[in-house]
């Protein structure tokens, strides 16, 4: 009989120990104490943030929802319903705040809406994993509509899985599987579109 490695026991432990205290720190929270507000913001505002400050490259807009995310953890903690975690749960607010934010504040003119799917002759996740880092996929992430930006920073970034994305985005792993696929072959495209606007007329690379 095949028995899963020490590690992998440890870290499923910790995670459902995580689970139970974050349950309890929002039953807390729903009974009004400010303790247990502390608690669940110390967790999780940093991670938060960071998401936010990816998803909208603008301090100042991540500064201000952030604090709605966590209001809306304060005013929403006795409806809580303990069908999921509350890790995927607060992600799904800043998810959907940082949707707000963008219908607010976006211009219509930043946005590249890349209709069409492509094909380039290799995988696109082999394209997206291999210049995660590069400041072309930066600029090509910021391209892609905020529903498909969402699920490639929750997968690569946040290295969370299909279910936990579908819990976040309240839409069934097919949607999420569907939108990865999308945003993937799109990110591909944007990749290539903004490396050739490095580039001068004779092949140059500008200065």
């Amino acid at each position: 009989m095949q028995t899963k490695p020490s590690g992998i026991i440890h870290n499923q432990m910790n995670k459902a120990q995580k689970t139970d205290e974050d349950q309890q720190l929002m039953h807390a929270i729903a009974s009004g104490s400010e303790i247990a507000f502390g608690e669940i913001y110390r967790r999780y505002h940093h991670p938060i943030y960071n998401y936010l400050i990816r998803i909208t490259q603008d301090e100042a807009g991540a500064d201000d929802i952030l604090q709605e995310v966590f209001l809306a953890v304060w005013q929403g903690a006795s409806r809580f319903k303990y069908q999921s975690s509350v890790k995927t749960w607060i992600y799904r607010i800043a998810y959907k705040q940082s949707i707000t934010w963008f219908r607010k504040h976006t211009k219509k003119s930043r946005r590249m809406e890349l209709e069409e799917i492509v094909d380039f002759g290799k995988s696109p996740e082999e394209t997206a994993i291999a210049t995660i880092q590069n400041t072309q996929l930066k600029k090509a992430m910021e391209a892609l509509a905020p529903k498909h930006r969402a699920v490639l920073e929750f997968a690569f970034i946040e290295e969370m899985s299909y279910s936990e994305i579908a819990d976040i985005l309240n839409c069934p792993i097919g949607t999420v599987k569907s939108r990865m696929s999308y945003a993937l072959r799109n990110l591909s495209s944007a990749i290539l579109m903004v490396g050739s606007d490095h580039m001068e007329d004779g092949g140059k690379e500008k200065e």
